[in-house]
């Protein structure tokens, strides 16, 4: 069972949820949990990324990147602390 995450941009609610089948695709491209000492802002982006395909499989590389720059904007270092420690805690 997945972890889920809910946050809101532009008034609509978006949902990042992370299962071992998502971090099993990340570990296909080279980003493993270890990324997350080694590249922490890479990993946390990615993680970002990948965490919306759950509840957006059709969401864009450029329309997940356009809601993580919101999402930072929005929710500014609480946010990006909140989710590195959410994924730490997995």
């Amino acid at each position: 069972m997945g972890k889920k995450l809910k946050f809101e941009i532009e008034d609509k609610e978006y949902t990042i949820e992370f299962d071992r089948s998502i971090f099993m695709k990340m570990d296909k491209i080279g980003m493993s949990i270890a990324s997350l000492q080694d590249k922490p802002l890479t990993f946390i982006e990615t993680s970002f990324k990948f965490g919306l395909l759950k509840s957006q499989p059709y969401i864009t590389d450029k329309q997940a990147n356009r809601l993580y720059d919101k999402w930072l904007g929005e929710y500014g270092l609480d946010g990006f602390v909140c989710l590195f420690v959410f994924i730490k805690r997995g």
